[in-house]
């Protein structure tokens, strides 16, 4: 059975459940002059989200903080604001993984 045959995608987005509210894509976000207020908005409601996709994001997003501290603690980067850096320079992110937000995910994982 190939992937494309069925209808397993439609399946598992509904099993993932909903995005949060304030949800953007990244390229709609890039270069919007309001990115930082609309993400805050976005994690907010991820962190309140209990959909199986939005506790597969907020695990993501304290695992990626605590690599990014360790970088640190360990003296492979000399601050968080390097591996934000590195993180949105060198890979297109819009954020870094230390960043405000993820405080709200570490008490909203499951």
């Amino acid at each position: 059975m190939m992937f494309a045959d069925g209808d397993w995608a439609a399946g598992l987005d509904e099993k993932l459940g909903s995005l949060p509210d304030g949800h953007a894509a990244w390229r709609a976000l890039l270069m919007d002059p309001k990115k930082d207020e609309k993400l805050e908005v976005y994690f907010g409601n991820l962190a309140k989200s209990g959909a199986l996709g939005s506790d597969l994001a907020k695990a993501y997003l304290v695992r990626s903080r605590e690599i990014g501290e360790k970088l640190v603690s360990d003296g492979v980067a000399n601050s968080a604001d390097d591996v934000n850096g590195v993180m949105m320079n060198g890979f297109y992110h819009l954020y870094g993984p230390i960043n405000k937000h993820v405080d709200l995910m570490v008490g909203a994982v499951r």
